[in-house]
């Protein structure tokens, strides 16, 4: 019987692959296809509290999957919430990249959201905060062309050729994806793996 492959929608991989303070080349792919920042921002990339100490389910508190400084100071976390979005973090220092199947109350058929606070009265924008919500279910089955479309096919991927299709596409999703091949064949990680997938299905 074939082992059970894990994808990057389980926490413990995408923490893995995005998270890993010595191969920060996925995560800086991931977010120059997500924000709109200057490439002198990730000449050099601080990861705050790696979390790859995680073991088990409870072991993590739910607040933040990743998050880095950027060499201009600017902090930013990336959450993945496939079960339940509103135990997502209500807030971020500068960046919140929210990758979900949906976003409560948002009606757009993008699959991309940006949002940032608003002085409710006088209609100010408090700019130094940005949201930007990612919708797995949103993402058409077509590619639109963007390197965004390939990354969150990646995350969102429930099959092997899938992610060959992807590598073969963009090399630089192709990184992520050999990385998550080095992990399933990993013991312990997929033992990390297993467990949080558990704590899924019987939360």
């Amino acid at each position: 019987m074939n082992e059970t492959f894990y994808y990057a929608s389980n926490d413990a991989m995408f923490e893995r692959i995005f998270g890993d303070e010595h191969d920060i080349e996925p995560l800086i792919f991931f977010l120059q296809a997500v924000l709109d920042l200057s490439p002198k921002d990730y000449t050099k990339i601080n990861l705050v509290d790696p979390i790859l100490a995680l073991e088990y389910p409870e072991d993590k508190h739910g607040i933040l999957d990743v998050r880095m400084r950027t060499v201009s100071g600017k902090e930013i976390d990336i959450e993945i919430q496939l079960n339940n979005v509103a135990e997502a973090r209500k807030h971020a220092d500068c960046y919140l990249i929210l990758i979900s199947n949906s976003v409560p109350s948002r009606k757009s058929e993008s699959y991309r959201g940006n949002y940032r606070l608003r002085n409710s009265k006088t209609g100010s924008e408090l700019s130094l905060i940005e949201i930007v919500t990612l919708e797995l279910s949103k993402l058409p089955q077509d590619s639109d062309g963007t390197a965004l479309w390939d990354w969150l096919r990646f995350v969102g991927a429930k099959r092997q050729e899938e992610l060959e299709m992807l590598a073969e596409k963009n090399p630089q999703v192709g990184k992520a994806v050999a990385k998550l091949v080095e992990l399933n064949a990993d013991e312990r990680a997929r033992m990390i793996a297993d467990s949080l997938e558990r704590a899924r299905a019987n939360p």
